[in-house]
């Protein structure tokens, strides 16, 4: 029998989350990231990883947002499954669960941005309560990867325009 989450498989690229991400992780609403962005949001990710690394994906004068696009666009990885990504992301310690210290510092590394307000306990425990199906206080990864994540990515003026002609 296959699981709902194998039927599915990896989503298809989203240009609109991406977008989405970039409004979050670019600091002060930038149009490019430099390579120190880049270096600063990736070692969220893996501490380990060196300006060496970096220089690899990102020129001297950075990187802006429809270059990404269009890199991700073009190289979008077969097989791809960016809900498991995430949910590694936000369990680095690879518990299988995540748990409500843990969101919250990894939330509160990544969200800089000028547009992003500080996460607090309030807001930790209100995303537990709301994704936690079972009870026991955590996210496993079939709750995360029930959540249907475009009815939280708030819709553009195009996408507005489109849908109601």
């Amino acid at each position: 029998m296959t699981s709902e989450r194998e039927q599915r498989g990896s989503l298809p690229f989203d240009e609109h989350v991406v977008q989405e991400a970039w409004r979050v992780l670019c600091p002060a609403g930038k149009d490019v990231l430099t390579r120190s962005d880049v270096l600063r949001t990736w070692r969220v990710f893996d501490p380990s990883v060196t300006l060496d690394d970096v220089r690899v994906m990102v020129g001297p004068k950075g990187i802006e947002l429809d270059d990404l696009i269009n890199i991700l666009k073009d190289k979008s990885p077969q097989g791809f499954d960016p809900v498991a990504e995430a949910f590694q992301f936000l369990d680095p310690e690879k518990s299988g669960f995540i748990d409500a210290d843990t969101l919250k510092r990894v939330l509160s590394q990544v969200a800089t941005g000028p547009s992003c307000t500080q996460i607090d306990s309030d807001d930790i425990r209100l995303l537990i309560e709301a994704l936690d199906t079972d009870g026991d206080g955590r996210i496993s990864f079939e709750e995360f990867a029930a959540i249907e994540i475009e009815r939280y990515i708030p819709s553009t003026a195009e996408d507005s325009k489109s849908a109601n002609p």
